[in-house]
């Protein structure tokens, strides 16, 4: 937002609103193949053309990884009803079911965050975009992948997988790396984000106002379509309202005439003779 408002300083654009501001920005850096990223858009990539993002592009990125929050409090919660609630056989086929939802959700949602990555980062190189991309999505790679990896290395490498663990070994290894693995995140979370970037803002825009706006450009293209095709209608109100106007304006010049009229036929007293 803060490049945003920089490149649209001296512009045109300077007293647009904030949504109108990042679309600019973002089109000043020349059209981009911005969907054709990895994990998924590489397997459509060549049929990919370069182009501008627009407002329903980046309304569209957004939906993308704010789903998996969405989607694994949803299959969390009803995979604790299915527990309490079905026989053990069908809770193991819906337990699998929903871990393959939760990793196609967050195969989205590290989609979705790409596309803005790959879109912004010469825009925000300064802004250490790298370190913070890496931050968040690390978490949401680990806690989804972390455990089946784990599983086939230890498949393949038995001196790992003790007696003691009766079977869950994998799960044992996970957590014993997700404890060291968490002290590292601090760390990259407390370079990535760091205070310094918050001093010296011109302005300062919430991320909800920025949605909002967002979502308003979205729409209006659209309603602006429907108007220009809509056939226009003849302004037969108007004409109406401007023939009862000059009307009444005639029979308001009447009642004065009659006024003045009587006025001079009464003469001075005739107020006092009536």
């Amino acid at each position: 937002m803060e490049e945003s408002n920089n490149l649209c300083k001296g512009t045109d654009w300077e007293g647009e609103g904030i949504g109108t501001k990042i679309i600019h920005a973002l089109a000043a850096q020349g059209p981009k193949k911005h969907f054709a990223v990895p994990p998924i858009g590489c397997l459509f990539a060549r049929w990919v053309t370069p182009h501008d993002l627009t407002p329903q592009h980046l309304v569209l990125a957004r939906n993308l990884f704010q789903q998996y929050a969405f989607v694994i409090a949803v299959t969390s919660i009803f995979s604790a009803w299915c527990a309490m609630s079905l026989p053990l056989s069908a809770f193991r086929i819906e337990h699998t079911v929903a871990k393959l939802v939760e990793k196609a959700s967050s195969f989205t949602a590290i989609y979705g965050l790409l596309v803005l990555f790959f879109s912004t980062k010469d825009l925000l190189h300064q802004w250490n975009i790298k370190t913070k991309i890496i931050a968040v999505k690390l978490v949401v790679f680990l806690s989804n992948f972390q455990n089946p990896i784990l599983g086939i290395v230890l498949h393949h490498v038995h001196g790992l997988n003790l007696a003691c663990f009766a079977g869950h070994g994998a799960l044992f290894w996970s957590m014993y790396l997700l404890s060291i693995e968490s002290v590292c995140l601090a760390l990259l979370v407390r370079r990535g984000f760091s205070a310094a970037e918050l001093t010296g803002l011109e302005a300062e825009h919430h991320v909800h106002v920025v949605e909002l706006e967002l979502l308003r450009l979205s729409e209006t293209p659209s309603k602006a379509v429907a108007e220009e095709g809509a056939s226009p209608k003849p302004d037969l109100e108007l004409e109406d309202r401007e023939t009862d106007l000059e009307s009444g304006s005639s029979h308001s010049d009447e009642i004065d005439a009659v006024h003045t009229d009587s006025s001079s036929e009464q003469g001075p007293g005739g107020e006092d003779a009536l």
